[in-house]
């Protein structure tokens, strides 16, 4: 929704096409917990917490980060 693109083809092709650490904040949350399983969503959650209160917003090329 943040690039008012709606068509999942056309999704897929941003996501391909775009250096990830440039996408969205959201979209780059948003890729993470789809990629997490869900038993693990507490554990990803606290490590991009402590990422972004030490002020990395990098959520998908981040290695601290599952």
């Amino acid at each position: 929704m943040f690039y008012n693109i709606y068509d999942p083809q056309d999704i897929k092709d941003l996501i391909n096409n775009s250096k990830r650490s440039n996408l969205d904040i959201q979209v780059q949350l948003f890729i993470k917990y789809m990629r997490t399983p869900v038993d693990k969503y507490s554990e990803l959650y606290n490590q991009i917490r402590s990422e972004f209160l030490n002020k990395n917003y990098s959520v998908l090329s981040n290695k601290n980060i599952m």
